[in-house]
């Protein structure tokens, strides 16, 4: 009994001391995003405002005039300031490109010049020297084809005069046909030899060489002129003591005759070295 008693009165006890917690509903708090507004956006939406209260009041009776051309060089300056604004905007970008630009065209300077500068140097490593070219003096025969000596150098007896006398050159029979210059020279003197020579002409090569041409029919050029080796200096003929057309041909080294034929032999030899080099 005492236990039944003691079991309510702890259950009344509890149910006084109880305590209840309720779950009540609570309504969730909207949040408003609000859009990022740029400083250009705001003068823009300030300067359209601004017009539309203008014209708001415009048509308002009671408005006075002053009040008015206050509001309307107040949107003035807005405006002038909005223009500057994008002024000085386009020339910080025109100034980043002038840069940009100028930047460019340093460095492609730069590279162009080293690249020149490697040409240079590779051009100076790699060029050959060529060799100079020498004065080579051309030789000819004195009269073209075949030669047909019919008096060497030397003593003879003389076919005119009988008599034995030395032979300063050789008579090569050729009949009114061209005589040319055997090698490049200056002609040193030209006319008449009374000593039996006829027309002639001399010629002198170098400090060493002359040669004399004789009994020719004509003489082409005049003492001081310049001829060239193979080049038509006269025609050959039968004047002054000679007993048919022929040329007389000579030749002085250092002022002294020497016998042609070994001298016309080493300028065939001279052209043939030529010829194979």
């Amino acid at each position: 009994m005492k236990t039944k008693i003691t079991v309510l009165f702890l259950f009344f006890f509890c149910c006084m001391n109880a305590q209840f917690n309720t779950l009540s509903f609570k309504p969730k708090t909207e949040v408003k995003i609000e859009p990022i507004v740029s400083a250009e956006d705001t003068i823009s939406a300030e300067t359209t405002n601004e017009k539309k209260s203008f014209f708001k009041r415009l048509f308002q009776p009671g408005i006075q005039k002053k009040q008015l051309k206050k509001e309307l060089d107040s949107i003035k300056i807005v405006l002038n300031e909005r223009n500057q604004m994008n002024y000085h905007h386009s020339l910080n970008i025109k100034r980043m490109e002038d840069s940009i630009v100028g930047l460019f065209s340093k460095v492609n300077d730069r590279i162009l010049s080293e690249v020149a500068l490697k040409e240079q140097k590779s051009e100076k490593k790699n060029k050959k020297l060529d060799f100079i070219k020498e004065k080579v003096n051309r030789m000819a025969m004195p009269v073209a084809g075949e030669m047909n000596i019919t008096s060497y150098f030397g003593n003879r007896v003389h076919p005119i005069l009988g008599t034995w006398k030395m032979h300063n050159g050789i008579d090569i029979a050729i009949n009114y046909d061209y005589v040319y210059a055997i090698m490049d020279g200056v002609v040193k003197k030209t006319g008449w030899d009374a000593a039996g020579g006829g027309n002639y002409i001399v010629v002198q090569h170098n400090e060493v060489y002359e040669t004399v041409y004789a009994h020719l029919a004509q003489v082409y050029y005049n003492v001081g002129e310049a001829v060239k080796g193979g080049f038509v200096i006269a025609k050959s003929g039968n004047s002054g003591n000679s007993t048919g057309p022929h040329l007389h041909f000579a030749v002085k080294e250092y002022g002294k005759y020497i016998n042609p034929i070994p001298f016309l032999n080493e300028m065939v030899k001279y052209n043939q070295l030529l010829a194979n080099f």
